[in-house]
Parts: C-alpha cells; structure tokens; sequence
C-alpha cells in the first residue's frame, strides 16, 4: 500500500500504553502513516494529552509527514479544566476533546468507579469550565471535538463554540452506540457549523453494532462530503490498524464518490481541521 494515501490526514489514530489494550504503538502508528503516504495523524489518548508525544514523533518522522496532538477533558486532567486546555494549546495541541469515556451518553465507561462528565446542568446552563474551555479554543484557531455528546445536547454545543468564536467544530461518529444521532440531527449539526466525522471502526464487519454502510452514504449524500470528515479511530484491539482501517474505508466508499470528493473528505477537510495549510 505504499503511497496509496498521499495526502491523506486522519484525525483520530488511538495508540499504546493505554488503560485498555490498544492495537497499535504511536510508532507504529506512525511508520504505517509514513509508509502509504499520509500527510497528517492526530494522536488521540482518552485518559489526557497526547501533546508531548506527539511533537517528539513528529521530531523523528520525516518531514512529510506531520504527527499532531490534543487534550481529551476526562477526569485524569481534571474534566473541564481551561488550565489543561491552556498547556495543551501552548504546547502544540490541534484537538480539544470533550469528555469521551466520561461523557453522560457513554453506558459502559472503560475506568469503572468514575462519574461522568456533565455539561451542563439541571436547568440547561453550561457547566463550570466550558465556556472557558470554548475560549480558549477560539482564541488559538484549534479544533473542538464534542465527543459523544447527549444528543438532545448536541445542537447547543455546536452553536454555543460556534458563537465563542470556534470555526473547526467536530460532530464525532454520530453511529457510534452511544450516540446514534438522527440523520436529522446529525444534518441539523451541519447546518449550525460542524463539520460530521465518520469512523471506519464504526464499519468494521466486527464491529459490534456495526453501523449501516448505507445510512452512512445516504448522510453523508444529506450533508454534503464538503462538511464531512472520514477517518479511522484505529487502535481498538483485536481490530484492524490505522492503514487498514483506511483502506476498507476507501473500499466501503468508492463505489459511491466522485475521487474529488473522497479527496475532499480524507484529506482536504481533515488538513484544514487541524490547521495544515492547504
């Protein structure tokens, strides 16, 4: 698959050592990146910031490639902390994620014992922290991952970043069971400023509950592919990696895409969330 990708930048490459067995190391990772041609991987951790390690791989790996980093805000950094916020964007971050694993619309949390995560509270209004966090974001021009976000929610997050000042909004696998976003909440999402990212794992024949390769093409045709990114959210265990990943992506896909749009979603998009110049 040498240089099958080139271009290409995925948003959402998990790695190891993790608190649950991963697939892949961030080298690993990585050296898959570099040998079919990415241009750009975003390391995502769930237990924090994947900010330093990410800027020493991206030292040591060739200069084609960028290796960029985020902060996620579950309670190994304190939840709804603007202060990891603020040293994970001082320190090179791309990607501010919302609670993930903590989030209230995650059933089966990996850290059992934890509570979750609120974002806002018994009457509607945003929780200690967020609109800092939001600040924070749209003052440095990085993208905000709403993670998996309640979906009687999710419009108010999108228009709540949108109006503090946050251009790149990601509304993450809306398949994704804890989710499972109406297409017509995921097109109302769109309509608000997000940017729709779809997750080949999601897709994967193993997938448990494995999403439909067909309501999929159907929102993405609702949304539009300029409003959407398609990545791979490789790492799960006992799942194919992150080239893999990619290219069953592109296999489910092409059938249904022009090249120019699968060029749209797979690189142009992700390039632009993640502040790679075009």
């Amino acid at each position: 698959m040498s240089g099958a990708f080139d271009g290409w930048v995925d948003i959402n490459v998990h790695y190891g050592p993790d608190v649950v067995p991963r697939s892949q190391t961030a080298v690993e990772a990585v050296e898959a990146a570099v040998a079919v041609g990415l241009r750009g991987i975003c390391l995502r951790s769930h237990p924090g910031s994947s900010v330093d390690l990410a800027m020493a791989m991206d030292e040591a790996s060739p200069a084609t490639l960028a290796v960029l980093g985020g902060v996620t805000l579950n309670s190994p950094v304190g939840g709804l902390n603007p202060d990891a916020v603020e040293v994970a964007l001082a320190t090179g971050a791309r990607m501010i994620a919302l609670p993930t694993w903590e989030a209230e619309a995650e059933p089966n949390p990996p850290r059992k014992g934890v509570e979750s995560i609120p974002l806002f509270d018994e009457r509607g209004r945003a929780s200690a922290g967020l609109d800092d966090v939001l600040a924070l974001t749209a003052a440095s021009a990085a993208c905000i991952d709403l993670g998996p976000a309640r979906a009687d929610q999710l419009l108010d997050l999108v228009r709540m970043s949108r109006a503090a000042g946050v251009e790149r909004v990601v509304v993450s696998h809306p398949f994704y069971a804890a989710q499972q976003y109406s297409d017509e909440l995921v097109r109302a999402a769109a309509e608000a400023g997000a940017i729709i990212e779809h997750c080949y794992m999601q897709f994967d024949p193993d997938y448990p509950g494995k999403g439909s390769v067909e309501r999929l093409i159907a929102q993405i045709r609702a949304v539009g592919p300029k409003l959407v990114v398609l990545s791979s959210d490789s790492g799960k265990n006992g799942f194919p990696r992150l080239a893999e990943c990619l290219a069953g992506f592109h296999a489910l896909l092409e059938p249904h895409f022009t090249d120019e749009e699968l060029t749209t979603m797979f690189a142009d998009n992700p390039a632009w969330l993640v502040g790679l110049a075009a």
